[in-house]
């Protein structure tokens, strides 16, 4: 479905046209829901190559246009074919005390990345270096996806397209007065479909990537129940 059917789908259901909400604060929160929901099932999924060069361990995360990739799921030597593997950064210290700026023979054998959910920082590290001045890495990443225009359509299956269309109804009855029960059951709608995709994507591909979604937990804040309660009044004695 394209951006303006998912936000007509909204209005209608919400009964809504122009009343409370603009296409522009729907196609908001359409879009929120679009990214979050990359982040959390890694569905985006996009093939990419990068360079290190010289005797620097790291390199920018890619991007394609406007999208960015913020989690690789497998990482290997473009040349060669050979697997990189997922390390932590103190695992590095294992090859050498001094891995920074080492150049060698050996192919990179683990990666680690930096901040990966903070996309404009991200950085892939390898270790080791290999003295061919240009190492070229083949990358199968996770985007966070361009936002969405009248007239884009999500790369996400049409079969789990109702995923924004629940957040989208959850984003809206937040912002009004007295909605926040509606809102809540929309949410959970949103968790429970999201779960779903994200066991759909781990049955498609059940091992060898190096980052796996995980199911989302829907936690509710017990405080926010509270103050929705009607208050009692209490009687007066005389």
């Amino acid at each position: 479905m394209k951006l303006e059917t998912i936000r007509n789908n909204v209005k209608n259901s919400l009964e809504d046209e122009d009343i409370y909400r603009t296409d522009d604060f729907i196609d908001s929160a359409i879009n929120d829901g679009y990214k979050l929901c990359a982040m959390l099932t890694l569905f985006d999924e996009r093939r990419a190559s990068v360079s290190i060069s010289g005797t620097r361990n790291c390199t920018a995360l890619p991007t394609d246009g406007t999208a960015e990739c913020f989690a690789p799921l497998y990482v290997a030597n473009s040349h060669t074919g050979s697997r990189i593997n997922p390390a932590r950064l103190d695992q590095f210290e294992f090859y050498s005390t001094k891995w920074e700026g080492i150049v060698g023979s050996e192919n990179a054998q683990t990666y680690t990345v930096m901040s990966p959910y903070h996309s404009a920082m991200s950085s892939l590290l390898v270790c080791p270096i290999q003295n061919i001045g240009s190492t070229e890495l083949t990358i199968i990443g996770a985007f966070v996806p361009s936002t969405l225009v009248t007239g884009s359509e999500p790369r996400l299956t049409e079969a789990f397209q109702d995923i924004l269309f629940y957040y989208a109804r959850f984003y809206c009855l937040i912002s009004e007065p007295e909605r926040g029960k509606d809102a809540l059951e929309e949410y959970k709608q949103f968790i429970t479909r999201l779960n779903e995709f994200i066991m759909s994507i781990k049955t498609r591909f059940p091992g060898g990537r190096d980052f796996e979604p995980n199911p989302v937990e829907f936690i509710y804040d017990m405080v926010t129940e509270n103050q929705q309660k009607p208050q009692r009044k209490e009687e007066t004695q005389e």
